[in-house]
């Protein structure tokens, strides 16, 4: 079994699609990445030689560190962890937003947005002032 950034990858994946599992890296940015390793996108994981199975982990870690300087999988999770941490300090409108853990680009809650209400801690459906049945 190999393991790319601490994400398990399974040998019958194609290769573009294997990096897409890790936290971080989109379609775009696999395509990058494999194009400048040298590989065809189309070939499997188990299908690639045994020497370049063994390499690919620091291979792909060299270029995504070096090359292309992404912030993947837990550096990644802890940035936006942060970020949000910012704005949630702000005491702006968009913060307490954050901090009720409603829809914060101006989406409508009054008949939408139950995903969003669902996630907060002592939710229970609750009739809204002003809404029809």
């Amino acid at each position: 079994m190999l393991f790319i950034f601490d994400t398990k990858i399974s040998e019958k994946k194609r290769v573009d699609l294997v990096l897409r599992e890790c936290y971080g890296i989109g379609k775009t940015h696999s395509f990058r990445i494999f194009a400048k390793l040298g590989f065809n996108i189309r070939t499997k994981m188990k299908d690639l030689p045994s020497r370049l199975f063994k390499q690919i982990d620091s291979r792909i870690t060299y270029v995504v560190n070096r090359l292309f300087r992404l912030k993947v999988e837990t550096f990644s999770r802890h940035l936006l962890h942060l970020q949000l941490k910012v704005i949630r300090n702000n005491k702006s409108y968009r913060s307490l937003r954050h901090f009720f853990k409603l829809p914060v680009r101006g989406q409508r809650t009054r008949n939408n947005a139950q995903t969003q209400k669902r996630k907060r801690p002592n939710w229970r459906r609750v009739p809204i002032a002003g809404k029809k049945k």
